[in-house]
Formats: structure tokens, C-alpha cells, sequence
């Protein structure tokens, strides 16, 4: 197998495996990784919904689920052991998130892939997101703490709700506010690409151009999505490819950067 498509696949394992916190830096890209890791619980509950089988979203769905509880909790349990280490306004953010995931395991809600559940579903994740994406962002409230990780989870978590929401409607599902998700996530998609280029330009040589060039093709993988809401029909398989391609090239570019910076 070819060295990229093995970092590829350990990045993507990564996403599901319990987290091992020993200290801020760790809870940081635990809370990071967990955003991206909500979005994608959404895209595999509206292929469900699409009865679409490409890739067992349910097994997919259930690995992602296991993956954020277990994240929430690790999270939870070092802000409590550590009291006096992290802003004390993480903690009542981490627990809020808990507080709203654990909202799909009401009547069953994780399992009911119909269209009467839909929304519910969605704003339940939505809503743990924002609570760990706060989180993040009081852990480098001083952007010059904010690490490549930062930037690169942000994307792949805007891909993967991008995609979730395009399936929705495929689905038939109309979410609400869908103008003003779109609006800030193209805003913050752009301005992340833009902190991943100057990570970039400390680089040199090959690896540099190779770091460059899978930024300039997660931009056009980005405006595929911003342009196919002018579309009237979608395809489920290249929704669910194409986010899932944008968050392979951003584990690609932080497995390059880990070993450089």
C-alpha cells in the first residue's frame, strides 16, 4: 500500500479510538477531532435515512458514536482530575455537549432513521458541537496557540456537515437556517485554508508544494459543495466521497506537519 493511503487510513482510524489524555495539548485535539467526528455521526444517520448501504453507514454510525462518547467523557474526566490546569468555562461546555448527545439515546432517537426524527437528530449533534467547538476555541482563545490540528479538523468538520446536509435533502429533509450555516461555513472554511498556508510556508521544498497543493484541492473540493446548492438532485456516493476525501487530505497534511514542526 502506498505510504500516503497508509497515513490516510491510520488518520481515519484515529478519529475512532478512545482518547488517551495526559495533558491540555491532548484534550485540545480530543475536542478538535470530536467535532468531525458529530458531523460525521449526521452524514451516516441521513444515508440511513436515504436507505442508501454505500460503505454500512449503520456500522459507521454506531463506530462514531462509540468514538465521541468515549471522547466526551475522556474530556470530562481530565477537566474534573484537573482543576486548576484548563479555564474552568471548559468544563460546564464539555458537559453541555454530554448533556446533548446524550439526547440520541432518548426513545431509541440513535436508532430511528425516519424522517419523523430527522431534525431532532441533526440539532441534537449540532447542538453538542457548538458546546465542544466553544470548548476549543477558550483552549486557544490566543489564536497563536492554535495548532495546525485546529485548523484541519475544522475543515474536515465542515466537509462532513456539508455533505450530512446535502443528503438530508436527498432525503427530503428541509433544515432550518440552512443560509446562515452555509454562510459561516464557507467563511471558516476559507479563513482555516488560509492559517493552513501559512503552517505551510514554514516548510521547504517538496514536502512544502505537497502540503500547497492538497490545500488548493481541498478548495475545490469545498466549492463543489457551496456550488451544488444550485443543483436539484444530488448523488448520495459522491456527497459521502467527497467529504470524506477533504478529511483524508487534511490527516494527510497533519501527518506532514507533526513531523516537522
Amino acid at each position: 500500500m502506498h505510504w500516503k493511503k497508509l497515513i490516510i487510513l491510520f488518520g481515519v482510524l484515529s478519529l475512532s479510538l478512545s482518547a488517551n489524555i495526559t495533558n491540555q495539548t491532548d484534550l485540545m485535539h480530543t475536542l478538535e477531532r470530536s467535532r468531525v467526528l458529530s458531523m460525521r455521526i449526521i452524514k451516516s444517520h441521513a444515508l440511513i435515512g436515504t436507505g442508501n448501504p454505500f460503505n454500512n453507514p449503520e456500522k459507521q454510525l454506531e463506530k462514531d458514536y462509540t468514538a465521541l462518547k468515549a471522547n466526551l467523557t475522556d474530556s470530562r474526566n481530565y477537566l474534573v482530575k484537573h482543576p486548576h490546569d484548563v479555564d474552568p468555562a471548559v468544563l460546564p461546555l464539555v458537559q453541555k455537549a454530554q448533556e446533548h448527545f446524550a439526547k440520541l439515546t432518548q426513545g431509541d432517537l440513535l436508532h430511528a432513521a425516519d424522517a419523523e426524527h430527522a431534525i431532532p437528530f441533526f440539532q441534537a449533534l449540532e447542538k453538542s458541537r457548538v458546546q465542544i467547538n466553544k470548548a476549543a476555541e477558550i483552549l486557544t482563545k490566543d489564536k497563536a496557540q492554535r495548532d495546525y490540528v485546529f485548523f484541519t479538523t475544522r475543515i474536515s468538520t465542515i466537509a462532513q456537515k456539508m455533505g450530512a446536509v446535502y443528503l438530508y435533502k436527498v432525503w427530503g429533509i428541509a433544515l432550518p437556517d440552512l443560509d446562515k450555516h452555509f454562510e459561516v461555513m464557507t467563511k471558516k472554511s476559507a479563513k482555516s485554508m488560509e492559517a493552513l498556508k501559512n503552517f505551510a510556508q514554514k516548510l521547504d521544498g517538496k514536502i512544502k508544494n505537497d502540503v500547497l497543493d492538497a490545500i488548493k484541492e481541498m478548495r475545490l473540493d469545498l466549492q463543489f459543495f457551496i456550488m451544488s446548492r444550485q443543483f436539484k438532485s444530488f448523488i448520495p456516493t459522491l456527497l459521502y466521497y467527497k467529504s470524506n476525501k477533504i478529511e483524508q487530505r487534511n490527516i494527510e497534511i497533519e501527518n506532514i506537519l507533526h513531523k516537522k514542526m
